[in-house]
Order: structure tokens, then sequence, then C-alpha cells
């Protein structure tokens, strides 16, 4: 039966692939057009989860995103680029909304929450035809293909360690890997790869010798494959290649491993010099978001670089704090979740390794969903007590 607070949970797995979801209209809309649906859609998600809210409302969160909102005003008051600075608060306020009024309701039940991830990550995968459809019709770019992907990796690798260990969990992750191999991001790619060994490691419930074993396994299948990469992806293309596929994601690998020499960064090497420049001719201090599209005349939108990012952002001090602030989130976190086991936490090291990975090449932190909602595990969700009991 579909109560009040299923329905609840339901709209919070929406607040995750919601923007994924909203790529399926890439056949009908443009992309100015699917950028409002986007947004439209949060607000809608937001007002939804007010409406379907068994609990209190959390002062902690009132005053936390009042806390916010002063903070964005004064960098828009502050600021000499509007154009620039609130565009970023208007994406970033779309989905912290929705979001940290879901993730920080009391009493919200994760494990329940977790298993109808799983089950819309199965779904998805169903759907991976049309995704694939879209990027060969140039409706989507590969990063939208390997984004949906990744996160389908990402909770039924979860719920097979943690839930069901069940041959369809495995079938439907190795399903999600070769779609993000041959049409995905490489960043996004590797990503997932190096999450899917790290919550293998941490969610592992029963570390026997079967556990073990399959970690040697892996370890074996892995060097193996590194050691004939170069021959297996080219393989891998020209299968792709008779099926009318031209994977922009293997040429870049074959290409990077052929020539040593040269790796296609996707004009990293242009943004990075930029930001270290500036960073020492600067006297540390707060700069606001925006400063990248700033310094590089609209051509970037953000550093390439959670660390450049934050200092930029920021100020060397603040920077520099919030990094360690996240560094001994995720130590605690990953403690915790070892002696406690309880699905926050483990979506939390989900999130939280997701976007630390894909940061130091990519995504820009403000408009990152799965930041917005690690920033809003740890801060709205915190528990003193808990914390204690682990340290």
């Amino acid at each position: 039966m579909l109560t009040k607070n299923n329905f609840f949970l339901i709209l919070g797995c929406f607040l995750v692939y919601l923007e994924s979801l909203c790529k399926l209209t890439s056949l009908l809309l443009h992309e100015g057009q699917i950028y409002m649906l986007i947004r439209m859609s949060y607000i809608l998600l937001f007002i939804l989860l007010i409406i379907f809210n068994t609990n209190k409302i959390s002062i902690k969160w009132i005053l936390i995103t009042c806390f916010i909102a002063i903070l964005s005003l004064i960098n828009i008051i502050l600021t000499n680029n509007l154009s620039y600075v609130v565009p970023v608060y208007f994406n970033f306020f779309t989905v912290y909304l929705g979001g940290s009024f879901f993730l920080g309701t009391e009493k919200l039940n994760f494990d329940t929450y977790l298993t109808y991830l799983n089950i819309l990550a199965k779904f998805l995968t169903f759907l991976l035809p049309a995704y694939i459809f879209l990027y060969l019709g140039k409706y989507i770019s590969y990063y939208d293909v390997g984004y949906v992907t990744h996160l389908n990796c990402l909770f039924l690798w979860y719920g097979y360690f943690t839930k069901e260990k069940s041959n369809s969990n495995l079938i439907f992750v190795i399903i999600n890997l070769l779609v993000c191999l041959v049409m995905g991001s490489r960043s996004v790619f590797v990503t997932t790869l190096i999450e899917l060994l790290i919550t293998m490691i941490i969610f592992s419930k029963n570390k026997k010798i079967k556990f073990y074993l399959l970690v040697t396994i892996i370890l074996g299948v892995g060097y193996y494959i590194y050691a004939n990469l170069l021959s297996i992806l080219i393989n891998i293309q020209q299968i792709s290649n008779k099926l009318g596929v031209n994977s922009r994601n293997l040429s870049l690998f074959i290409s990077d491993l052929s020539n040593k020499q040269t790796v296609y960064d996707s004009g990293r090497d242009d943004i990075y010099p930029i930001v270290w420049d500036y960073l020492k001719k600067t006297s540390g201090l707060p700069n606001g978001v925006g400063i990248t599209r700033f310094l590089t005349n609209g051509f970037y939108y953000h550093a390439h670089n959670f660390v450049l990012e934050s200092l930029l952002t920021f100020g060397l001090v603040i920077g520099i704090l919030i990094l360690i602030f996240f560094g001994i989130n995720y130590f605690i976190a990953t403690k915790r979740y070892l002696s406690i086991n309880n699905g926050r936490d483990g979506l939390l090291i989900l999130f939280m390794t997701s976007f630390l990975i894909r940061s130091t090449v990519g995504t820009y932190f403000v408009q990152d969903s799965m930041f917005i909602f690690v920033f809003v595990m740890i801060i709205i969700r915190y528990d003193s007590n808990r914390l204690e009991r682990v340290l």
C-alpha cells in the first residue's frame, strides 16, 4: 500500500535522478527548455515534499537555510558580475531547498530510501536504450549517459552488498559499466570503478574467505585488463563501430594510451594555470562564486577542481578548513558505518565518494546535487552523541 510516507521517500528518489530523467525529454525540447524544466521540477518537488511531509519542519533547517540565503545575498550585493553570480545561486537553491528539506527530515528511514533507489536504478537500466538512442542522435551528451549509469551502479552495488546478493544486481552493474565505457565520460567511468572498489571494501558485512577471494579475483582481472588495456579497448571499439556506434570515450582512451606524451584533458590545462596565478597574487580573501568565469571572461564556469574552486570561492583559510572538514567527516562516516551499519552513513559515503572523485577533474560543487546532499547530511543531520560513540 502506498502510504504518505512511502510517497515522500519516492519523491526523494526523484531528487537524485531528476536531471537524468528530464534529459529523456531531449527529443521534444531544446537545451534551454530542458534547463527550465529541470529547475521548475526541483521547485515542484520541493512543494510536493512539503505537502507530503509527515514530520515537523526542522527549526535547524530553517536557520541554516536563512544563513545561507544571507551569505548568498551578500555575495550578490558585493559582486560586479551579477550575470555570473545570480544564475549560480538560482541553480543552487532550486536543488538545495528540496534536497535539504528531504534529507533534513527527522525520522527519515534511510534503509528504505536506499531500497527505493535500488529499485529505481534497475528501472532506469531498462531505460538505457532510450539514453543510447538520444546520445546517438546527438540530443544528449556523453556526460548525460555516463552520469545516469554512474548513479545506477552506486545504488545497485550498494544493494548487492547490504541487502540481497542477487545475480541480477551484478548483471545490471555490468550493463551500466559497459554503456558508460562506450558512450559515457572518461572521468565518470573511472570514478565509477574506483567507487565500486571502495564501497565493496566498506559495505561488505562478512569479510571472510569468500570476500578476500573476490578481492583477489578482482585485482587479478584488473591487472590483466591494465596490462592489455589498449588491445581490449581497440577490440571493443571495433565491435561498437560494426554496430554503428562511434564512441568518443573509447577514442580518447585509445588516443591517450597510444601516445603517452599527449593526454586530452578537455581544456583543463588552460584553466589551471590561470587559477594558480590568481591565487598567488591575491591575499587569500574570499572571492565568492562566479570568480572563475570572471577570470576566463566567461569561457569556463568553474576551475574543474574542488580544491582550487574552494580556495577561490572561500579564500585560503576557510577553503583549507572546508577541505579538512570534508576529510574528517568522510573518515567519521566510514568508521561509524563499520560500527553501527546504518543507511544514513551508507548514503553519505556513496555521495561523498562520488563527489570527491569527480570533483578532482570536473564537477562544480555549488551546482552539484551530490555535494549539496552531502552538505545537508553533515550539517543539518549532525549527531554529536553518535559522533562521541564512534570516536
